[in-house]
């Protein structure tokens, strides 16, 4: 179907309004991105799956993809060599934890539930779930990574519990020791940007 036929049609209004039943930004550029087709092969594959979606929703309910976040700028960064945040590392679990409630949603449970076109979209999701549980594993929130993340991560951990220790006991037996009392107005030890 031409541009002019679509612009005719108000396509644009259509697409606009599945976009907008769309979960996730990945879901509403695919909306936006539909065409029509004349291939009646085509045409009665796309009905087929349309058939079958409404059918295993009538059935199961609606997937809930919540938590669907669009992580392939990410991904990008990875396969040139970039970092990633905690935050990032988080979407990225996400993200594959709701790709496994898809492919759970999709499992036949009932003999005569038959979705043959949706199967083979449902097949073409794949799991990670190594990589799903060491994000589990070893982010704590946002803004903090596991002990148990690595162990040289634990040992510094451990190494800087002692020092801050180390260097409280000292400046303990400073401002008690009896040259450095009468100096000081309180003998109290704060920090100060990080410092003591």
């Amino acid at each position: 179907m031409n541009e002019k036929v679509q612009k005719t049609l108000e396509f644009n209004k259509i697409t606009e309004k599945l976009a907008s039943f769309a979960a996730s930004t990945m879901g509403k550029e695919l909306a936006r991105a539909i065409s029509p087709s004349i291939d009646p092969e085509e045409i009665m594959t796309r009905q087929k799956e349309t058939s079958e979606a409404v059918s295993m929703v009538m059935r199961k309910g609606s997937l809930s993809l919540g938590g669907l976040k669009d992580i392939r700028p990410y991904l990008q960064r990875v396969a040139i060599g970039g970092i990633l945040d905690i935050a990032e590392l988080l979407h990225i679990g996400d993200f594959l934890y709701v790709s496994r409630k898809a492919k759970n949603y999709a499992r036949i449970e009932n003999k005569h539930d038959n979705f043959q076109s949706l199967e083979k979209l449902f097949d073409e999701i794949e799991l990670v779930p190594a990589l799903e549980s060491e994000i589990n594993r070893c982010i704590v929130s946002e803004f903090e990574i596991a002990d148990e993340a690595s162990n040289a991560l634990r040992d510094i951990r451990r190494d800087i519990k002692l020092s801050n220790s180390k260097i409280k006991e000292h400046l303990n037996s400073i401002i008690h020791s009896g040259t450095y009392k009468t100096m000081l107005q309180d003998p109290v030890i704060t920090t100060r940007n990080d410092r003591y």
